[in-house]
């Protein structure tokens, strides 16, 4: 079980470092950002700075439910295997679709939450 949980860990950090990269490379204004959180985020530190700050922030993040998983019951490891599957597919199909400039299913899906959220969204 821990091997596994180290696998997935390696998986969040490649497939976050994928959807940066893929970021950085192919969006050229700030406004294309589907996230509202990170849209606002590169209005006030750049683009650049943003993604570089959404990235360390999500290793923080990785770190600590990692740490837990390691440390923590049976149930808890299982969570976290199955929730960073999830999100590693998540964040690499968000990836290809940066590269490709064509959304899929699951970034569609994205797009309908963020869209939701955008009913909040002052400024």
């Amino acid at each position: 079980m821990i091997l596994l949980i180290l696998i997935v860990m390696f998986l969040l950090i490649m497939t976050k470092l994928a959807d940066v990269v893929s970021t950085l490379q192919k969006m050229g204004h700030y406004s294309q950002e589907a996230n509202p959180l990170t849209r606002k985020l590169m209005e006030k530190f750049g683009s650049k700075g943003a993604i570089w700050m959404v990235f360390g922030v999500s290793l923080g993040i990785i770190a600590v439910t990692t740490f837990f998983a390691l440390q923590g019951l049976n149930f808890f490891r299982y969570v976290y295997v199955v929730f960073g599957v999830f999100v590693s597919l998540v964040q690499a199909v968000a990836a290809v679709a940066n590269w490709t400039g064509r959304a899929n299913g699951i970034t569609r899906a994205v797009m309908c939450v963020y869209g939701g959220f955008r009913r909040w969204d002052v400024g």
